[in-house]
């Protein structure tokens, strides 16, 4: 006999309209920024995460320095316990200047003193915004305006509204939502290839064996199910996986566990994702003899208008 949900829907659905209600009274509409201001661009997401923000503003600030000349900088949250996206930016992306700061206005503050061209708000603050030139959505699958809100789904309280939006990123979706005149691009995460951990991220991406080896996959990432089915689809089987709460702490007890249970189902390697690889800072896991290889899955964004994108973006700033 099925159990009746510990939280019935209505109770979700009071918290909910609860969160979302003191969520918007912490904020007012997102604020525009000048034309003196550094070129500012702010990717947020509708989902609690998952939505492709971090691969897109990799994407953002390789292209905004390939356009401009100069450096670009990226604004990030700083994170209490693990700093994996501010580590994953300093070291995907080693000519930029990354700027971990609660209030995003900091971080824009700090990108002109250092004579950036142009900064990039990762996930920016809403209750401390800063203003920006033009915002863009990144909208995963089933991600919408009109989705249930945490807890009662993934939308987040308080989220941008689409009249405070500029663009739209579909992100490994085909349509933007139903009443949203907005203009969009199509973006795709696609895998470069694995690359062995301890040389990540400069190493050289390469392709599973043939014969869908069998693959351990450990990650603490948003919608983690949606790592395990990329990994499948490389040609890889999961013999195995340990999925854990996005930016859970990767102790070295956390990763050894993992490579005695990947042994134990015959696993050749153990898949991280980037976030997770960076989580393990300065010392990444190393194979023990006889034991699987530690491996990370490099992916890359390809975006179908990208150059429109980043010309709009431009345009808004006076660039």
């Amino acid at each position: 006999m099925e159990r009746p949900h510990p939280h019935p829907w209505f109770v979700l659905a009071a918290l909910a309209r609860a969160a979302d209600f003191v969520a918007r009274r912490r904020r007012s509409v997102l604020p525009r920024a000048t034309g003196a201001q550094l070129p500012t661009l702010a990717v947020h997401g509708l989902a609690l995460g998952g939505a492709g923000k971090t691969p897109a503003c990799l994407w953002l600030a390789e292209r905004l320095a390939r356009r401009t000349g100069g450096r670009v900088a990226v604004g990030t949250r700083p994170r209490a316990v693990v700093a994996d996206e501010i580590e994953l930016y300093r070291r995907r992306l080693p000519a930029a200047a990354v700027f971990p700061e609660e209030r995003p206005a900091r971080a824009v503050e700090r990108a002109e003193s250092a004579g950036c061209a142009a900064i990039v708000l990762d996930d920016p603050s809403l209750a401390h915004a800063a203003p920006a030139h033009f915002r863009l959505v990144c909208l995963g699958p089933g991600d919408d305006w009109r989705a249930p809100i945490f807890p009662a789904g993934d939308r987040r309280p308080g989220c941008v509204r689409p009249g405070e939006a500029d663009h739209l990123l579909l992100v490994g979706r085909s349509d933007a939502p139903a009443g949203v005149a907005l203009r969009s691009a199509r973006a795709s995460v696609e895998v470069v290839g694995f690359v062995p951990a301890d040389t990540w991220p400069a190493g050289e991406p390469r392709r599973p064996p043939p014969g869908r080896p069998p693959v351990f996959v450990l990650c603490a990432v948003a919608r983690a199910e949606r790592v395990v089915r990329t990994v499948e689809a490389c040609g890889c089987r999961v013999a195995g996986a340990d999925l854990r709460r996005d930016h859970s702490p990767l102790s070295r007890a956390v990763l050894e566990r993992a490579a005695r249970a990947a042994r134990a189902v015959g696993a050749k390697w153990v898949v991280l994702t980037e976030k997770d690889a960076a989580r393990c800072g300065a010392a990444p896991p190393v194979a023990a003899p006889g034991g699987p290889a530690w491996m990370v899955v490099r992916v890359g964004l390809r975006v179908d208008g990208g150059d429109e994108l980043v010309e709009r973006f431009l345009r808004s700033a006076g660039s």
